[in-house]
């Protein structure tokens, strides 16, 4: 697993991994793109939609879990430009999503095509590298996964899910907000490290000014204490 946070890191990466797995590339098998953003546990941006146009223009799939900012904080699939957007996103709905935590579930959201046809059918239509292709109805994640695997929500899930779902942005609203001002004070004394986007000059805060809702940054950061006694590292997940 490589975090990227930078699209030239990506590519690097992305070159190495075509290279060394070269023959097997040649043989059918194919790479995919999966990545967290903002990333546990540090809760740092990755430049999403950099690196799902350079992987489109490789014509790869990609994959974002996005349930640490939830669609409200980084809005990954409202990027004008198609070829920035992720094929597939995952959130967690147990979550902030529904925030009580009473239910165990999660949700994967892609174009229609990569979702549901009806039986039998097939449609041909530009992906999101705007090359076009025939797409299959067993090839879909609701005959592929769910039909078989039975991965469906039932109705008192579903309940605690759109109830929870009503009152999602004033509640990450007040965690990213707690987060801040945490995050800053912790980083004035002088024997705790912050790593927190929302701190003055931290390396990911152009990402996050770029990337989140109204710049805000993600309710998680980690502290160390490496400046004084030896210590462990304590994750801080804002609640």
């Amino acid at each position: 697993m490589v975090r990227w946070e930078s699209t030239a890191a990506f590519r690097a990466r992305l070159d190495a991994v075509a290279l060394q797995y070269a023959e097997r590339i040649a043989q059918g098998r194919q790479i995919f793109i999966y990545l967290e953003s903002p990333c546990n546990p540090h809760g740092n941006v990755l430049d999403v939609p950099g690196i799902c146009r350079l992987a489109h223009e490789r014509g790869l799939t990609v994959i974002c879990d996005a349930t640490v900012a939830t669609p409200f904080l980084q809005p990954t699939l409202r990027r004008a430009e198609i070829t920035e957007r992720p094929d597939f996103v995952i959130h967690s709905y147990t979550k902030d999503l529904s925030g009580s935590g009473n239910t165990t579930a999660g949700v994967v959201i892609a174009r229609t095509e990569r979702m549901f046809m009806p039986k039998g059918a097939t449609v041909r239509c530009a992906g999101h590298d705007g090359v076009e292709r025939e797409y299959r109805w067993d090839e879909t994640m609701f005959w592929n996964v769910y039909y078989v695997k039975g991965a469906f929500l039932d109705s008192d899930k579903a309940f605690e899910v759109l109830s929870g779902m009503r009152t999602v942005e004033l509640r990450i609203l007040a965690k990213c907000i707690n987060t801040i001002v945490l995050a800053q004070v912790l980083a004035q004394h002088p024997m705790i490290n912050v790593h927190c986007s929302a701190v003055p000059g931290h390396a990911n805060a152009k990402l996050r000014e770029q990337l989140m809702t109204l710049g805000l940054p993600a309710p998680l950061f980690t502290i160390d204490f490496e400046r004084g006694a030896p210590g462990g590292v304590a994750s801080v997940a804002i609640s």
